[in-house]
């Protein structure tokens, strides 16, 4: 007899809205065990509420399923404590602070021993903030904050990582660098990755699945490669 592992993530019929705006109609979508998946789109297409709703930052309906149990009236602070790190559009990392103070709000549901561990295992990734852990977040590069931003989301060891056009603004460069740097978190620790992103091309060579919304809705879904080489799929929705 067989057995199928569990996904690790669903979302069943999850919609979203902002006051009377319904934002997202019935999402559904799978994250596998140690998989990357892309939510692609154009602006407005439901992208960054999709990831809102998994988390309880919006007002949301229908049903969040994570490691097997369904997420209740869930809460940011509730899905941090279940593994689930979000890296929300435009970093939020708090310029006043220090890269370390920072870093160590990403791990406060850590003892000092536990901080400090994960603080170890996270500068082999970015070596850089061993050298600029005193540094305001604020004087950081664009890249470098982004960097910081999922830095302070590994600080929690999560199973699951959300992240939320961590493109956005960045040199082409800064960005192959920060899609590699997933892809080796991906491998090496087995984090499994849900990201938000409008830059195509990057999101798929990286994804093992994608899924591409449109007006709030999945207009198509497929495994990354696969999407990559549909010339209707590229024509149509992701605009290359």
């Amino acid at each position: 007899m067989t057995t199928t592992e569990l996904p690790l993530l669903e979302t069943r019929d999850l919609c979203g809205r902002y006051g009377q705006i319904e934002a997202i109609h019935g999402i559904d979508i799978t994250v596998e065990r140690g998989a990357i998946v892309a939510l692609l789109g154009a602006n407005g297409s439901g992208k960054t509420s999709t990831l809102r709703a998994i988390t309880g930052t919006i007002k949301c309906e229908g049903t969040v399923v994570y490691d097997g149990v369904a997420l209740a009236r869930r809460t940011p602070e509730d899905c941090a404590r279940t593994g689930i790190a979000h890296v929300p559009e435009g970093r939020g990392t708090l310029s006043a602070l220090s890269v370390w103070e920072n870093l160590t709000l990403g791990a406060y549901t850590k003892n000092r021993k536990q901080t400090q561990e994960r603080y170890e295992r996270v500068v082999v990734y970015f070596p850089w903030l061993e050298d600029r852990k005193h540094q305001n977040a604020g004087t950081l590069s664009g890249g470098e904050q982004q960097m910081l931003a999922i830095a302070r989301a590994l600080m929690m060891e999560p199973t699951l990582m959300l992240l939320d056009e961590p493109s956005l603004g960045l040199a082409p460069m800064i960005v192959r660098q920060i899609f590699d740097l997933l892809r080796q978190i991906n491998k090496d620790d087995g984090v499994s990755i849900l990201v938000a992103e409008q830059n195509a091309t990057v999101a798929l060579a990286a994804a093992d699945h994608a899924y591409v919304l449109e007006a709030g809705n999945v207009a198509v879904h497929g495994p990354g490669d696969e999407l990559m080489r549909d010339d209707r799929v590229r024509r149509s929705y992701l605009g290359y």
